[in-house]
């Protein structure tokens, strides 16, 4: 159920009225506006709402509060640009809006990603057998000269023609990893493949036969 507009909410959309009237013609410029009681009355809310909308306006100078005789309207010109602030305000709460959707969005697309991506593994690990696509592990030892590089920067798949599927790292598995991602000491990648992209790959890490390169197929 929505929730209902609070008062600071409806003093803004008062005073959006009043500067749009202005732009509009409805309040030339000079022109006396209403007393703060019969406008309270107009929009339904306390004479205490009314005069923060219109405080709101003096301080951008689209109205002039004079004690004693009411409140005039100062400017047509910085009714405009009230208008104009205040529709940037909204374009900028809605990208808001939008962005934390879209934040709420990759991390649930993220965990399912995860999810799918061991249940793959799983699968591979038992089913191996019906296709000619193994995934190998490949252990990033103190031994590795390409230890702390990015994906990107060593052009992984156009040195080995492997495809890093995903990486193990302490208690965690990061799937597909992006080309922003660094191969850390400890970490073990997940490489599909045939038998040939794998031996490209272990040779590309470790010009000499490392240590924890193996299928996973075998284990």
């Amino acid at each position: 159920m929505s929730q209902p507009p609070s008062d600071k909410s409806i003093y803004k959309q008062i005073a959006l009225d009043i500067a749009q009237g202005i732009v509009a013609g409805r309040y030339p410029p000079g022109v006396k506006l209403r007393g703060r009681s019969t406008l309270a009355g107009q929009y339904n809310v306390s004479p205490e709402t009314i005069r923060r909308a219109t405080a709101l306006l003096e301080k951008s100078e689209v109205l002039e509060v004079v004690p004693g005789a009411g409140i005039f309207i100062k400017s047509e010109k910085q009714a405009q640009e009230f208008v104009n602030r205040f529709n940037d305000q909204v374009d900028l709460g809605e990208i808001r809006g939008r962005i934390l959707e879209l934040l709420q969005l990759q991390q649930s697309v993220g965990e399912e990603l995860m999810e799918t991506t061991q249940a793959l593994l799983d699968a591979v690990g038992r089913f191996n057998y019906l296709s000619p696509l193994v995934i190998y592990e490949i252990e990033i030892t103190e031994k590795c000269e390409k230890r702390d590089k990015t994906i990107g920067d060593l052009k992984f798949w156009k040195n080995t023609y492997a495809t890093i599927l995903a990486i193990k790292r302490a208690e965690n598995t990061i799937p597909s990893p992006g080309p922003y991602a660094q191969l850390r000491l400890g970490d073990v990648l997940l490489i599909v493949g045939d038998e040939a992209s794998f031996l490209r790959a272990r040779l590309f890490l470790y010009p000499e036969p490392g240590p924890g390169a193996k299928a996973k197929a075998d284990q």
